[in-house]
């Protein structure tokens, strides 16, 4: 059972979370647009930047719940990886702007599931960099 002290704390959590997805977001959107690589983006990265867009606006609204952990939680979570697994690949892998980005489903998985679990999800961010660098 929750006691109102760990809920108000998974909040709170949760809270910095989307506020952290948010800041990312901004800084990767102003890294393409300060650095000039909007010109070579092609249009599948466009796509994926406005549903990474779009996503982080619903995440800022609707963030992460700790105490609910149902199929919709997990099947969130599965598309915040599988989205930010896909970013690097589309928008210039180790170069990509939205590297600060690709940690969010790392921060969330910290908070939803055991250290083990949490460990192997720590590894696919960094094979997908890997081989986002040996495709381009």
């Amino acid at each position: 059972m929750w006691h109102r002290g760990e809920v108000v704390e998974g909040k709170t959590a949760f809270s910095f979370l989307a506020a952290y997805r948010g800041f990312a977001l901004v800084v990767a959107v102003a890294l393409l647009f300060s650095t000039g690589y909007f010109q070579i983006l092609s249009w599948p990265g466009w796509i994926l930047v406005g549903i990474a867009s779009a996503y982080t606006l619903f995440k800022l609204v609707c963030p992460f719940s700790r105490y609910r952990r149902n199929c919709l939680t997990y099947s969130t979570f599965g598309f915040d990886l599988a989205l930010c697994l896909a970013l690097p690949m589309f928008t210039g892998g180790l170069h990509s702007p939205f590297l600060l980005y690709l940690l969010s489903p790392l921060l969330t998985a910290a908070l939803l599931f055991p250290k083990k679990l949490t460990f192997s999800i720590a590894a696919l961010p960094f094979l997908t960099v890997i081989i986002s660098q040996r495709l381009i």
